[in-house]
């Protein structure tokens, strides 16, 4: 049976193309997609080879589309957002009472999650479908009614439609000290733990904390970097040393005894968590229920005393 459409390429080699052609990088193409440079340049030179012509000059340091490839650009450009743009429709399209909720990691795990079954208890007619990650807003791709991060992370120009105060402190196990125990120059040269940052974020790391507390001391041996800041808190619970950390994802670890705060001094956030409502969602009920909600959780005083 002969194919539907005989001229395509092999599917895979489009997004590489669209995202070169509209960099004019093959760098920041493989950047985004989160590709090796050397991936995009493959994909790229199997897509000349099919449609038997190059589709860009290639120079030293960067690329220019041939006139055939401006061509190709704009055709597979139109093609990928009619693709985007149908899926969107879809999920628009989501069940009545079904809410998507995005939300950091760590939020989600510690102090989300523990709240949920009371939530749904009460609104039974009602479901929060948690999209839990730890990129910041700016990188999300699927659709969401309402986005909970820190709101000193990129946000992707997403309206924020309700802020809470936060708190930084470090943070501990019992086993590796007990709380109010330490002063700033102990807490200076004591194993410290910490996360990677992803690209454009401004997290508040140790040197910044130190530095807003008015320490002017120097700190010890580099904190052990984990992948992310959820992987940190486990360290730090498994007493591998005293993490940085926010009181909303901590609050209930230091209710039970897990967690306690070795030093007496934290960072105060008057507007550190802020909350979104997803694009082109509508202004429904389920989602204005779930907003009610989160805004009278956000409320509660912080579980961290000064």
């Amino acid at each position: 049976m002969p194919t539907r459409f005989p001229s395509l390429p092999p599917l895979a080699t489009l997004r590489p193309f669209e995202a070169a052609a509209r960099h004019l990088s093959f760098k920041r193409a493989a950047a985004e997609l989160s590709l090796s440079e050397a991936a995009i340049s493959r994909q790229i030179r199997q897509l000349e080879t099919h449609v038997g012509s190059e589709l860009f000059v290639r120079g030293h340091r960067q690329v220019q589309l041939t006139a055939n490839g401006e061509a190709l650009a704009r055709s597979v450009a139109r093609g990928l957002s009619e693709i985007d743009g149908g899926i969107s429709a879809i999920q628009s399209h989501r069940p009545s009472g079904h809410v998507v909720l995005r939300i950091e990691l760590y939020l989600a795990m510690y102090w989300l999650v523990p709240r949920l079954t009371a939530f749904h208890r009460a609104n039974p007619d009602l479901r929060v479908q948690l999209a839990a990650t730890t990129e910041p807003l700016s990188k999300a791709e699927s659709a969401f009614d309402l986005a909970i991060q820190a709101s000193d992370r990129p946000d992707g120009g997403h309206v924020v439609c309700l802020t809470a105060a936060e708190r930084i402190f470090p943070f501990c196990s019992p086993a590796v000290a007990a709380a109010g125990s330490l002063t700033l120059k102990d807490l200076a040269r004591l194993p410290r733990l910490s996360f990677t940052e992803l690209e454009g974020d401004a997290w508040l790391n140790w040197e910044g904390w130190m530095q807003r507390i008015g320490f002017r001391g120097r700190l010890g041996p580099p904190a052990e970097v984990y992948d992310s800041y959820p992987v940190e808190i486990e360290a730090a619970l498994a007493g591998q040393g005293i993490g940085l950390g926010w009181a909303r994802g901590l609050g209930d670890l230091f209710a039970r005894g897990a967690l306690v705060n070795p030093v007496r001094e934290s960072v105060l956030q008057p507007q550190g968590l802020a909350v979104y409502r997803g694009p082109d969602r509508g202004d429904d009920d389920s989602t204005d229920r779930v907003l009610a909600w989160l805004e009278t959780e956000l409320d509660a005083p912080l579980l961290v005393t000064d």
